[in-house]
């Protein structure tokens, strides 16, 4: 390995990359080898005093050396070093990895659609190596061709996210989780259309959502919903009205929360009070880092048998949703994707409610594995990859 480690995503705790590149920054640190270069912005207004100053050899780094290190129309080189470069649908390059490379390049890939363009693949082409978030990923990228393909997962901050004790905040009540930015092929249209059902039986019931996305027009996708025609409206602060959506879909308003933007660390205390999570979403170019949060605080979960999720699913650590059938969205490429049956989303909630103890138990099986994805653990496994890469 080389002896220094560029990283052109931003780091945070507020979306899936930035929570990726926060520990592995912060692990690379603690083992002092290869040194983490930050060439994306570090987010320190939502992290505590303790991460940040864990985080200061990396800011120090960054401040000192890297203004005016790259310029816009020109690729800087980094010495003696390996860059990862953050890549998503398309391949595409962002405007830090263009401006940036090193002796050794690779990718770090997180892919919703099935298809890579004649231009995608040379951009991959360019690179030692490529890293994919889940099997179906790694699995695309070979179908297409594409050479020295790495399969790590993302992992969890089992410090963080862990099975701890209940307050009752929803006491008399069962509480159904339901997290993602949201998007149609995190499948909140069909959430909606099941919790309605449920609710209409189980007046107990309450739907505690972590919806609130940072990108909205993401959510466009939605029209080729079979169970929507609508989006939200957005409020002057940026804000998406979900209370409002949620009634337009037959949800009381009082069985349903919006818990707005929760910074990462607060989440644990949120989820331990809940009875089920639910993720019947359509597609997951990763292993879906809200639902292994969720598996990690010992909550069962229901989760869709597609894409990224299939490294997650098993019958003795949740609940399955089987039933996939494809998905049609015109022009998108959608091969691997899956549209979870209501009926089926329905019984399984029906199930955890009438059997509490099966579902603890169900949800504990997960704790347990995803005990095996400590972040720590999964750094290895990258900087393994990245070996193989050199």
């Amino acid at each position: 390995m080389k002896p220094w480690l560029g990283i052109t995503w931003s780091i945070s705790n507020r979306f899936g990359w930035g929570i990726y590149g926060l520990n592995l920054v912060l692990e690379l640190l603690k083992r002092e080898s290869p040194a983490p270069v930050c060439f994306g912005d570090i987010v320190t207004d939502t992290l505590d005093d303790d991460l940040v100053q864990k985080l200061q050899p990396a800011i120090q780094f960054q401040q000192q050396n890297l203004q005016g290190f790259y310029k816009m129309g020109q690729t800087a080189k980094l010495g003696d070093a390996m860059v990862l470069h953050a890549l998503g649908n398309g391949m595409d390059w962002s405007m830090v990895s263009q401006g940036v490379e090193g002796d050794l390049n690779a990718g770090v890939i997180f892919f919703e659609y099935s298809e890579i363009s004649i231009d995608g693949r040379q951009r991959l082409s360019r690179l030692n190596g490529t890293v994919a978030g889940s099997t179906w990923n790694a699995d695309v990228l070979k179908s297409w061709g594409i050479p020295n393909v790495e399969t790590v997962f993302q992992g969890v901050d089992i410090n963080l996210f862990r099975p701890i004790t209940r307050t009752n905040a929803y006491e008399g009540k069962f509480a159904v989780f339901s997290g993602g930015k949201l998007d149609f092929r995190k499948g909140q249209d069909i959430v909606l259309a099941a919790f309605k059902r449920f609710a209409e039986s189980h007046p107990d019931a309450v739907l505690v959502t972590a919806w609130q996305n940072l990108w909205p027009l993401t959510a466009l996708p939605m029209k080729f919903s079979p169970h929507t025609q609508t989006l939200p409206d957005i409020r002057p602060d940026g804000s998406m009205n979900l209370q409002k959506w949620a009634a337009e879909h037959g949800v009381p308003a009082e069985q349903f929360i919006d818990l707005g933007m929760q910074p990462n660390a607060k989440m644990p205390d949120i989820l331990k009070d809940m009875d089920l999570a639910i993720f019947p979403n359509r597609c997951e170019g990763g292993t879906n880092l809200v639902a292994m949060e969720t598996m990690a605080c010992g909550i069962p979960c229901v989760l869709s048998e597609n894409t990224g999720h299939l490294d997650l699913t098993a019958d003795d650590r949740g609940y399955v949703l089987h039933s996939q059938r494809r998905v049609d969205a015109n022009a998108l490429a959608t091969d691997g994707w899956g549209e979870s049956d209501v009926d089926e989303l329905v019984a399984c909630m029906e199930a955890a409610y009438d059997d509490r103890q099966n579902a603890r138990d169900r949800g504990q099986a997960a704790a347990n594995f995803m005990k095996t994805w400590a972040w720590p653990n999964q750094i290895d496994k990258l900087m393994t990859s990245l070996d193989n890469f050199s």
